[in-house]
């Protein structure tokens, strides 16, 4: 997931250059009021921020639902939402990479609805050793080990008979 949001990022700043190059320039695309001198100025340098709807959307592909109280803070936005069934409070998001600065690792109770979600039963033996969450499953009537990167919730290996 970091790779797809860098490379947006990337693709953003891209745009940005290129955009703010000609003479004539708008900034709603970027969530502005389409005045073009300091948004421009600022795509000029690379610093191209993302809008409230960016964020709700990266937050979204994170695993993260019922985002509200989006709130600016110096460069970062900071968001509350819901993760696989918990409630997150004060996420902070940078307004320029688009990354979650202090996500958390997952606790077992998250582990166990982002496995639900995947399609796994009967869940258990779920440990932490360091950045990697363990946990024992069934999967299509077979018993799985799964790992999951704990702070990404990305499932990075599924073995098993």
């Amino acid at each position: 997931m970091k790779s797809l949001y860098l490379a947006g990022a990337a693709l953003l700043l891209t745009v940005g250059v290129a955009t703010a190059q000609t003479p004539a320039t708008t900034d709603h695309a970027h969530g502005g009021n389409g005045s073009s001198g300091t948004a421009s100025a600022a795509r000029a340098e690379g610093q191209v921020h993302m809008s409230e709807g960016d964020i709700k959307t990266i937050l979204k592909n994170e695993g993260y639902s019922g985002v509200s109280h989006i709130r600016k803070k110096n460069n970062d936005y900071i968001a509350d939402a819901k993760r696989y069934g918990s409630q997150v409070k004060n996420l902070k998001i940078s307004q320029t990479t688009g990354m979650i600065e202090n996500q958390r690792k997952l606790s077992h109770s998250q582990v166990e609805s982002l496995l639900k979600k995947n399609g796994y039963s009967d869940i258990r033996d779920i440990t932490t050793n360091g950045n990697t969450i363990t946990a024992k499953a069934r999967w299509n009537h077979h018993q799985r080990t799964v790992h999951i990167q704990a702070r990404t919730a990305s499932i990075v290996a599924d073995t098993g008979q």
